[in-house]
């Protein structure tokens, strides 16, 4: 699917979201001003990693697979590190301490100690930038709720940042933070094109992802949007008839393998869908061109240059 700008005027400012195992980011001076900040949803057992320097801002939903390679990718992109913090399923990590003793001794912080000594450790992101998230700016679990494009907004997290102009990168930077589902509830939120497709087939690449030695890699990261542009769908690492061979030799009665299979079925229904809509994208986009006042004078002027006349 052919990568797609977003609109350079809105009427009103809105968030680009990520799905699970995907990237988005914002560039203080490329992004369109209207993107006010970067939002994801439907936070259970991921983290958020958010990512901001002296360029712009990324963030990371990670299911828990995305690689090293990636973080440190996106940790350069910001440019100079300002600070990076996490967000998580408060929820969650309380079930894991009532549970599950390992962890409640040796994470006596929960998820917050764990993917701070992970990202230092492992990734080789800076302690020293770390910028510790007090309560409210952790993920709670909020009411089901619903934006204007109808995806739950539960266990959402999302960075907002004023976009004014004028303002210089400190005072960017300064007006960073983080707000609570609450807050972000009657925002406008930008998906990127045939989003379901795209999480379903992120979905499906990370439980598919290739074994060695028993162990599953881990996988690079979708980025969705580079700061300018809604990139490329990825395409699956395998095809569906690999996939059902697999899942063949797995437990029908786990609720892994019925999510899975709920996904492969609908899986080409939805791309289809996809197809369609890049169709109709590419067709509206053609048709904004040629009927625009500007195509007819730049082709009279290739044809001008090609014939060797230049009118002044």
């Amino acid at each position: 699917m052919a990568a797609e700008m977003i609109p350079e005027v809105s009427k009103e400012q809105y968030y680009i979201q990520a799905t699970q195992d995907g990237i988005v980011r914002l560039d203080f001076q490329a992004t369109d001003r209207n993107v006010c900040g970067l939002y994801t949803n439907m936070l259970e057992t991921c983290i958020v990693i958010i990512l901001v320097g002296d360029r712009g801002i990324s963030l990371i939903h990670d299911t828990g697979v995305i690689c090293r390679e990636t973080i440190q990718k996106e940790s350069e992109w910001i440019g100079t590190m300002r600070y990076w913090t996490t967000a998580f399923s408060t929820e969650w990590d309380k079930g894991q301490k009532i549970i599950n003793k390992d962890y409640r001794e040796k994470y006596p912080r929960g998820r917050f100690e764990y993917h701070r000594e992970r990202l230092i450790g492992d990734v080789g992101i800076p302690g020293s930038h770390y910028h510790s998230p007090s309560k409210e700016e952790l993920y709670y679990d909020a009411k089901m709720m619903s934006d204007t494009n109808g995806v739950s907004m539960r266990g959402c997290f999302a960075v907002k940042v004023d976009r004014n102009a004028a303002l210089s990168i400190e005072q960017i930077i300064e007006s960073v933070r983080f707000i609570s589902s609450e807050e972000i509830q009657s925002a406008k939120v930008k998906l990127a094109p045939s989003y379901q497709f795209r999480d379903e087939t992120n979905t499906l690449n990370n439980f598919f992802r290739a074994m060695k030695d028993g162990k599953k890699y881990v996988v690079e990261g979708d980025l969705q949007f580079d700061g300018s542009y809604f990139t490329e769908s990825p395409s699956l690492i395998k095809s569906i008839e690999e996939m059902r061979d697999h899942l063949q030799t797995m437990s029908a009665e786990t609720v892994t393998y019925q999510k899975i299979s709920q996904t492969m079925s609908k899986y080409g229904d939805l791309k289809q869908a996809a197809d369609e809509e890049e169709k109709q994208r590419y067709s509206i986009v053609l048709e904004n061109f040629l009927s625009s006042s500007s195509f007819f004078q730049e082709t009279n002027d290739i044809f001008d240059k090609v014939n060797g006349y230049e009118f002044s």
